[in-house]
């Protein structure tokens, strides 16, 4: 089963590769001696970008809200960064092996990120999707480099 550090990997990973040397600078934070709530990945482009990775288990089609497993601290740092003019991802591995919506990756950026989404509004209020095993280099790409200064993304 996919963990939260397999995405994580596998974005920086693309964003690392010899393609993108010089267009982008990736800086994954390892520890949390970093701080209280600090995202995972940091990127340069022509912005400066955070993201944090989640991974959500969906246990049941039978739910009304899906929760974002944020450890203490985290929305908190996430919200003040956004309310500061910071420009912050949040992209969620869904495993739901019940449903179609198992291994894609969805990603909201600065306004649209919430602790708790209605199940419905969770799966129709995302700003980019992709499915975990047909990964696409160049969207991840486009998507952290295309931030707009209001904190939303072109994609």
């Amino acid at each position: 089963m996919l963990l939260e550090k397999d995405l994580k990997r596998k974005i920086s990973n693309c964003l690392c590769s010899p393609k993108y040397s010089g267009r982008v600078k990736v800086q994954n934070i390892e520890s949390g001696m970093t701080g209280l709530g600090i995202p995972d990945i940091f990127f340069r482009t022509n912005i400066d970008t955070w993201m944090e990775t989640k991974r959500i288990i969906i246990k049941s089609n039978n739910i009304s809200k899906v929760t974002i497993p944020f450890q203490p601290g985290q929305y908190k740092w996430i919200d003040s960064y956004r309310k500061l003019g910071g420009h912050i991802l949040l992209a969620c591995l869904i495993i739901d092996k019940l449903s179609t919506y198992n291994n894609h990756v969805y990603f909201f950026r600065g306004s649209n990120i919430k602790r708790t989404y209605l199940y419905d509004e969770f799966f129709m209020n995302y700003d980019s999707l992709m499915d975990y095993d047909h990964f696409n280099c160049k969207t991840i790409f486009n998507i952290v480099s295309n931030i707009k200064d209001n904190g939303g993304v072109n994609t």
